[in-house]
């Protein structure tokens, strides 16, 4: 936990080297000793950090080792807001290879996961923020497409959502 949690201050820090080393050793225990959120959400760093570092093969597993990891999560609430966060990315990821099909299944499946629990994820902000942020990314994903109509109906979506819980400083 001490190593995961130094890791962590290490990217605020940006220190990516060391906090990369300290997340490779530090996750293989917490999976094994830690709690499954702990992992999960040490998982989802060190996929962040891949994804800053441009590592996007290494964020992709671990977004998807992240999924397998939150599918054991007990309580509902959290296990669905740790793989809608881990779905959300794997379909920006798969969008970004341009893999149209999947992205849309992966962010589907994320918007499902935040949709079954949207009244009680509110109260965390991450969760919540990744929600809206769904809609925009399959805005993105219907623009990819050339279908702009599809792609309005997402951003709307994104916009409501925004304006719903008085974030409009993020469409900014």
């Amino acid at each position: 936990r001490l190593q995961v949690g130094q890791s962590r201050f290490q990217v605020l820090r940006g220190e990516y080297d060391v906090a990369a080393a300290g997340f490779d050793h530090g996750i293989p225990v917490l999976r094994l000793h830690g709690s499954k959120v702990e992992a999960a959400v040490a998982m989802m760093w060190r996929a962040g950090l891949a994804m800053f570092t441009s590592d996007d093969e290494l964020a992709e597993t671990m977004y998807a080792d992240g999924c397998q990891v939150a599918e054991l999560i007990h309580d509902p609430r959290t296990r669905a807001m740790l793989l809608g966060l881990f779905m959300a990315n794997l379909g920006s990821a798969a969008r970004g290879r341009g893999e149209f099909e999947l992205a849309e299944t992966r962010l589907l499946s994320a918007l499902e996961q935040f949709r079954a629990h949207d009244t009680t994820l509110d109260e965390n902000e991450a969760a919540l923020e990744m929600g809206h942020q769904v809609f925009d990314e399959l805005g993105h994903l219907a623009l990819d497409r050339g279908d702009y109509v599809l792609a309005l109906d997402h951003y709307h979506g994104f916009l409501e959502r925004m304006e719903a819980n008085d974030d409009m400083q993020t469409v900014e």
